[in-house]
């Protein structure tokens, strides 16, 4: 699992590599014009990469459900959590309305 991790990250960077070159390629020189080809190439490739992260991330968490075993001090934790979820579901609500009011508010024309 861990080899697997290991080569999902290196196409990631890979990837990363490569829509960097397309970029710089595509908007380095200002005398060509940009096509919706290259533009279409430089999309795939960046989908491609949010695709794979996206992949070592679940990698990662399935890797990290093995350290997780059932003790008391997780059961207690878990219990807890359990208890003060709505609180915390109230505490988020309120922190995303007060730090991003400007998605709270509605679009005027």
């Amino acid at each position: 699992m861990a080899l697997l991790h290991s080569l999902i990250m290196l196409l990631v960077l890979y990837l990363m590599f490569m829509s960097f070159n397309e970029v710089n390629s595509l908007f380095g020189d200002t005398q060509t014009a940009v096509t919706q080809g290259k533009l279409q190439s430089l999309g795939y490739i960046v989908d491609q990469e949010k695709n794979l992260s996206g992949l070592a991330i679940i990698i990662m968490y399935l890797r990290l459900y093995k350290f997780c075993s059932v003790s008391r001090a997780l059961s207690t934790l878990v219990r807890t959590l359990g208890k003060c979820a709505m609180s915390l579901l109230l505490f988020i609500f309120v922190y995303c309305i007060s730090v991003h009011p400007e998605s709270s508010r509605a679009q005027l024309p």
